[in-house]
């Protein structure tokens, strides 16, 4: 293997890497699903956008996690651009690669363990979706 392609597939590697530390933490989950709702220059509401509406939080605790940790991670590799007022974000330049793996997530809900997919408001929104879509012909069991 040339040196190039080496250099070229350990870029890959850390790409990939980056894009899934990105995701590992809810918050930010959160606020790139968000934000894969708005338009490209659009923003989105700070803390609001990275919180789960399922879970009980103090707000403020989570602004200053969000300042300190969540943002600065995920703008660090230009996923978002965030201001801290009015407390907002957007898509950075490589946005697409986080949004590629949730959205390939969402395609892909059929396949998913229901123990991922409970308490996780997109995935449910998405399962049930992809069951009205295939009508009561597709759903019928196998047991029939």
């Amino acid at each position: 293997m040339s040196l190039d392609r080496k250099r070229d597939a350990e870029r890959v590697v850390r790409r990939w890497d980056r894009a899934f530390t990105a995701l590992a933490a809810e918050p930010r989950r959160q606020l790139v699903d968000a934000l894969m709702d708005a338009r490209d220059e659009e923003s989105v509401s700070l803390p609001g956008a990275a919180e789960n509406p399922r879970r009980s939080i103090d707000r403020e605790s989570f602004r200053v996690t969000l300042s300190h940790t969540h943002l600065p991670l995920l703008e660090s590799d230009g996923y978002v651009r965030w201001d801290r007022s009015p407390f907002r974000a957007y898509r950075g330049p490589r946005f697409e690669e986080v949004a590629v793996v949730l959205e390939s997530l969402y395609a892909n809900v059929s396949a998913i363990p229901e123990q991922l997919i409970h308490g996780c408001r997109t995935l449910e929104q998405q399962r049930n979706r992809d069951g009205e879509s295939r009508g009561p012909e597709d759903s019928t069991s196998m047991s029939d």
